[in-house]
């Protein structure tokens, strides 16, 4: 046990074990000190988007269904409850649109749309603001026997791609307009591109391309990758502002997906997690990939596509304030300062910041 290679096997588990790079927050959903957070039973988060003005809203799951709103800036610092969704037990998607919030819900009342307004920013020096509760609308309904699967937000912000148990629909949210769309069954979950074009993978390995424009579904002839594993597991990165995207497949690697001049490009695996499935994947304003992998117990990690270093950075533990541990991470969305929200998709889930190690220049 006193040899080099014993002690440096020690110091690896001692130092290793939780996060050894950046800084995690772990925030309650409420505004501390002056409201209850949401029921810990209500409270797996699984669904984050942020607004233009970088206000971070999510959804939750469980015994009843949330939508907040969550507000980082100058005196703010607080998690506002906005609706509990009663009769919707499942959260597929919370989505910014241009004049109001929509989630696509899920539970024994249906698969169904529903939307609050965007909340303003509180402007008061000594922070004596308050909040009131918003209306919750019904945007769409989906027909009983219909159940919706997955929803994707077109670059417009106005249309929500849902892929449904029987198929596809486009819904322009601010008249519950309904186009069907033909699409092959079992597609995962989308990704998006800058250009706006949305990228799905079936069941069979075959890549298919929706282009809003159209309305529709075009399979690709582009191949995936050998090594890609296909399955529910599939995670994309949100929002990317670049050229090129990343997705993680369900055994942890990581590719790169990017439009050339007539057709998509699928890089080779650029390296695999040490703990897999990827559950939560963002990209910080200088490039970098952070995420979560694995079931149960997930792993942090970091990923930098100029070195191509893949690193895990160890279990999430937040000691601000209170000592707070993480072990399960959904949806993940980068804010406006470069900070990275993750949702916690567990019992008493907190809303997580992540503040990333500034690399030496």
């Amino acid at each position: 046990m006193d040899s080099p290679e014993a002690r440096a096997v020690i110091d690896e588990i001692v130092h290793g074990t939780f996060t050894i790079e950046g800084t995690f927050v772990a925030f309650p959903l409420c505004f501390p000190g002056a409201s209850q957070p949401i029921p810990p039973d209500e409270s797996r988060i699984v669904s984050l988007d942020i607004s233009r003005e970088g206000m971070i809203y999510g959804g939750t799951e469980g015994h009843c269904v949330h939508l907040f709103v969550g507000m980082f800036h100058g005196v703010t610092g607080m998690v506002f409850d906005l609706a509990r969704i009663e009769n919707a037990q499942a959260c597929l998607g919370v989505h910014c649109g241009p004049e109001s919030v929509v989630a696509v819900v899920h539970g024994t009342g249906g698969s169904r749309i529903v939307s609050v307004p965007h909340q303003p920013l509180p402007f008061d020096l000594i922070q004596e603001w308050g909040f009131e509760k918003p209306v919750l609308s019904d945007v769409y309904r989906f027909p009983e026997g219909e159940k919706a699967v997955h929803s994707y937000c077109e670059a417009d912000r106005e249309h929500l791609l849902c892929l449904t148990d029987q198929g596809a629909v486009r819904i322009h949210i601010p008249t519950s307009k309904r186009t069907e769309i033909e699409a092959p069954e079992g597609l995962s979950r989308p990704g998006g591109l800058q250009s706006g074009k949305v990228v799905a993978i079936g069941p069979d390995r075959s890549i298919w391309e929706y282009e809003p424009a159209s309305s529709r579904f075009r399979k690709s002839e582009v191949l995936l990758p050998d090594d890609f594993t296909v399955g529910e597991k599939i995670c994309w990165l949100h929002g990317s502002s670049r050229e090129a995207t990343f997705v993680a497949d369900s055994d942890g690697r990581i590719y790169r997906l990017s439009e050339g001049s007539s057709t998509l490009e699928f890089s080779k695996s650029l390296g695999q997690t040490r703990h897999k499935p990827v559950t939560a994947l963002a990209e910080t304003h200088d490039g970098r990939l952070y995420g979560f992998g694995g079931d149960g117990i997930s792993r942090f990690w970091r990923f930098s596509p100029r070195s191509g270093e893949l690193k895990d950075l160890g279990v999430a533990v937040s000691i601000l304030q209170q000592r707070r541990y993480g072990y399960e991470f959904s949806p993940a969305v980068v804010g406006r300062d470069g900070q990275i929200f993750f949702g916690e998709n567990d019992q008493g889930g907190h809303l997580w910041i992540y503040f990333p190690k500034v690399e030496r220049v």
